[in-house]
């Protein structure tokens, strides 16, 4: 058998890997460039001009350009005098507690809110009846009072949630 005895060809090695690292950093860009160029024209060929939008452009550019206050002059005038002199946009307090009521970190409970009373919803109750429901309004409509027997309290109410069937204690007891 015989054996290759010649040196080994690390200058040539290194040269060609440095070519074609000189060679691909040099085309990246050129490649870049033309993919970006070849997606924006493709994007642009699947777009179509939305009037609706440059229409209310036009429109919105126009009130701005007829406005009594040129919008330079009223932003000057917002810098210099503060946002407190304009009634517009001056901020306002508010004791709107809504959107927070149930959350923890309010400083009062969540139960202090007002509830809606009947004069608010403008219902009132009938004459002679009390707006608090009674223990009575658990009995059906058609009952009797006869049908109640001395010293019982009226039936209660089915429970809303169905008892399901409990399955076996794991481990096979």
């Amino acid at each position: 058998m015989a054996f290759d005895k010649s040196p080994t060809q690390n200058r040539t090695i290194a040269l060609v890997a440095l070519a074609t690292g000189v060679a691909l950093a040099a085309l990246s860009p050129v490649f870049d460039s033309y993919f970006h160029h070849m997606m924006e024209q493709e994007a642009h060929s699947k777009i179509l001009p939305n009037t609706e939008v440059t229409e209310l452009r036009a429109e919105a550019e126009k009130r701005l350009a007829t406005s009594p206050v040129s919008l330079a002059k009223a932003k000057q005038d917002l810098e210099t005098r503060g946002r407190e002199s304009f009634a517009d946009i001056q901020p306002k307090p508010s004791d709107d507690t809504r959107a927070l009521v149930g959350w923890s970190k309010l400083p009062h409970p969540a139960n202090d809110v007002p509830a809606t009373t009947a004069s608010q919803t403008g219902t009132q109750p009938a004459p002679g009846t009390s707006a608090v429901p009674s223990l009575s309004s658990a009995v059906p409509p058609n009952a009797s009072a006869s049908a109640i027997p001395a010293g019982k309290s009226p039936p209660s109410p089915q429970p809303s949630v169905i008892p399901t069937a409990v399955s076996p204690a794991p481990g096979g007891h």
